[in-house]
């Protein structure tokens, strides 16, 4: 398939298509909302915490480790779900210019980036700066993959959520 005959709504990204930065944006904080269910999941199943700690993890990059505990606060659960937004608002964006350059299908290229962001955000981030987030690195092999997981369901979700509001 060339670039000529890719239509907005197919599943191939082509060279010659445009960045669309709008579609990337909405596409990154649809799949930010629809991650939650499972970051709340983890913290209550898997780290016992219940839910509220998975909001305020994005807080602690923000505030330090020292806020992800357990039970409902307001400013770190709100402010925590706004830094994820805006964090899931940008990956789309960048999304959105991957898109444009890599040839590939969009969901394979979004669960790529997702478990690129697991990568980036959750192995090398925490190790590099483990004074601001170290904290953030898994405790296990278990929640390694989980956080794998979870970070290719992003991409997933991304990658549907791209290819059907993108413009040509």
């Amino acid at each position: 398939m060339n670039a000529a005959t890719v239509s907005p709504h197919s599943d191939v990204s082509a060279r010659a298509h445009h960045a669309d930065y709008r579609a990337g944006i909405l596409s990154g904080v649809v799949a930010g909302i629809a991650m939650v269910p499972i970051m709340m999941a983890m913290t209550t199943f898997m780290m016992g915490m219940g839910p509220w700690p998975a909001a305020k993890m994005a807080w602690s990059l923000v505030q330090g480790a020292d806020v992800i505990k357990p039970g409902f606060e307001l400013v770190p659960v709100m402010s925590g779900m706004l830094v994820h937004l805006m964090l899931s608002a940008a990956f789309g964006l960048v999304f959105a210019w991957l898109a444009s350059v890599v040839p590939m299908r969009l969901v394979a290229l979004g669960m790529a980036y997702g478990l690129g962001l697991y990568v980036t955000n959750i192995l090398l981030v925490p190790t590099v700066f483990p004074g601001w987030a170290g904290h953030m690195f898994p405790k296990d092999a278990t929640m390694h993959l989980a956080m794998a997981f979870e970070h290719a369901f992003f991409g997933l979700v991304l990658g549907l959520a791209y290819r059907a509001w993108r413009r040509s």
